[in-house]
């Protein structure tokens, strides 16, 4: 610690005791006495900051040593023997005002303006703000180093005006009307006022709403694995479970669970790194070429989640010169994915192809270069199922291409259960399907796209959330390859249990009196 900052922490730590004699009654007694008592320290603290300055360019330092030089004149001025206390204290206030506007030219020179204008972090003495201006970081080293003690002493005698403020008389503000480029102190500036809290009253009134509405989400605490019947935290009985995605029973299974834990041993449990660093393993290798296979396509490329492939695809293959075409009732990562793209936008109704047509006639008169028209297969919020082979038609039509958001229909949907494509006779023929290791294909995570190799090689050098997010866990690689053996021998066997579980399921039903919607 310097001398500068011990002499005035000494003279701090007296300070309560002219608090303590203005509390009894001496409040400008009290005070005169404390200015006198710092009137050495502070000044001595100044003279050391000035000596310090001459280790800089001779002018930086007569700029910067300017308001230092006013303090240290200050506080020499307090007067000795006794004064009315107001007088004094106004001519500290005047003196030290008139000493930071050397700093405030500084802020000037060190393009303090030009940095509140861009909207960038940047600080300045606000005298409206305080009694005497304080002085903060200027984005510059040296002068705040040297403003430092006076910046001290500023504050410490700011706080002894308070009793004479008490006793009617104010100490002068600066006006920053004279400055029109001084920006708003920070207590005035709009959403940082001090004394409040509009974050948390914005997020107070968005919870209330949506608790009025019947919309807020509240989590049920399962203790159990995933499974028909499940362990819940509110229950002491097991409950069964109709609302999960486990549409074939493999999120449990004891050969998939098994197939994790020989990963996990092999393989370890994470890899610390995205995929093209370290952090692809031959599993992961060998479960994009498993996936490629069950679809019927060239390539596939994996994601932590299918959110994530949704948000790497439109982004990485059109440009302001393309067009996307997109269901309305789309899931939220297309929408959001599309929304990353410069692409031109057309948004179809609800599985109406004449509306679809109508915005590919739109796309190219626009002159689109690459025009994509992209759907859900099955639309999870309804359970419809989109008219995939209209859509391919006409995408061929107008010379555009198609990729469907198979998740809700990867493993289940289909004669074998390989999606949305299958069940239309389009098995491998659709340009991209987008869908997730999260739901039937095993429950737990991970997303992919698979395609046409030529776009599954610039995703893996374009897409960003493959590029910046961790790579699969060796677990969840090896277990899900486990599924795929699965569904290569019994897929067919566990999609026709699970159609004849769901006819059976609406049949009671609607014998039952409820009131059941018309599948697809």
């Amino acid at each position: 610690m310097t001398a500068a900052r011990r002499a005035l922490r000494a003279a701090a730590a007296r300070r309560p005791v002219a608090a303590a004699a203005a509390a009894g009654g001496s409040g400008g007694a009290a005070s005169l006495s404390w200015l006198r008592m710092i009137r050495t320290e502070a000044a001595g603290a100044a003279r050391t900051t000035l000596a310090a300055s001459a280790s800089i360019p001779h002018a930086a330092a007569a700029a910067a040593a300017a308001p230092t030089r006013a303090a240290a004149a200050a506080v020499s001025a307090v007067p000795a023997a006794s004064a009315a206390e107001g007088p004094a204290l106004a001519r500290l206030d005047v003196a030290l005002c008139a000493g930071t506007a050397g700093v405030d030219s500084w802020y000037q020179r060190l393009g303090g303006a030009k940095r509140h204008a861009q909207g960038r972090p940047c600080w300045r003495p606000s005298a409206p703000a305080m009694p005497i201006p304080a002085i903060s970081s200027f984005g510059c080293g040296f002068v705040s180093r040297l403003a430092a003690p006076t910046v001290a002493a500023a504050a410490r005698l700011s706080t002894a005006a308070a009793p004479a403020a008490a006793a009617g008389h104010a100490a002068p503000a600066v006006s920053s009307a004279s400055n029109p480029t001084q920006p708003t102190p920070l207590q005035q500036q709009p959403g940082r006022d001090l004394g409040g809290d509009p974050l948390g009253d914005a997020i107070s009134d968005a919870l209330s709403s949506m608790r009025a509405a019947g919309t807020l989400k509240a989590e049920r605490v399962l203790t159990s694995a995933q499974g028909a019947t499940v362990g819940v935290a509110e229950s002491t009985a097991p409950l069964l479970n109709f609302c999960s995605n486990n549409y074939l029973g493999l999120s449990n299974h004891p050969e998939v669970a098994g197939a994790a834990v020989d990963a996990l041993r092999s393989h370890g449990f994470g890899l610390s790194s995205v995929r093209f660093i370290c952090g692809t393993q031959d599993l992961h290798r060998r479960l994009e070429d498993a996936i490629s296979a069950y679809l019927g396509m060239e390539d596939t490329i994996l994601y932590p989640s299918c959110f994530d492939a949704n948000a790497g695809l439109f982004e990485a293959l059109l440009g302001p010169d393309d067009a996307v075409l997109s269901d309305e009732l789309n899931h939220a990562s297309i929408i959001d994915g599309i929304r990353l793209c410069k692409a031109k936008r057309f948004r179809y109704r609800h599985m109406d192809m004449e509306d679809l047509e109508r915005q590919l006639v739109a796309a190219c008169d626009a002159g689109a270069r690459i025009k994509l028209v992209v759907t859900d297969g099955v639309f999870s919020m309804d359970g419809d199922v989109a008219p995939l082979g209209d859509i391919q038609a006409l995408a061929r039509k107008y010379g555009a291409y198609t990729c469907v958001d198979d998740c809700h229909a990867s493993g289940f949907v289909g004669p074998s259960g390989r999606g949305t494509p299958e069940a239309y006779g389009l098995h491998g023929q659709v340009d991209m399907v987008q869908s997730t290791l999260g739901k039937a294909l095993g429950g737990a995570t991970g997303g992919f796209t698979s395609g046409r190799g030529d776009v599954v090689a610039l995703l893996r050098q374009r897409a960003r959330p493959y590029l910046f997010s961790n790579t699969l866990a060796p677990s969840v690689a090896g277990a899900s390859l486990k599924v795929f053996e699965i569904l290569e021998t019994e897929g067919a066997a566990l999609c026709a249990k699970l159609n004849d579980n769901t006819e059976r399921f609406r049949r009671l039903l609607t014998d039952a009196g409820f009131d059941i919607r018309t599948g697809s």
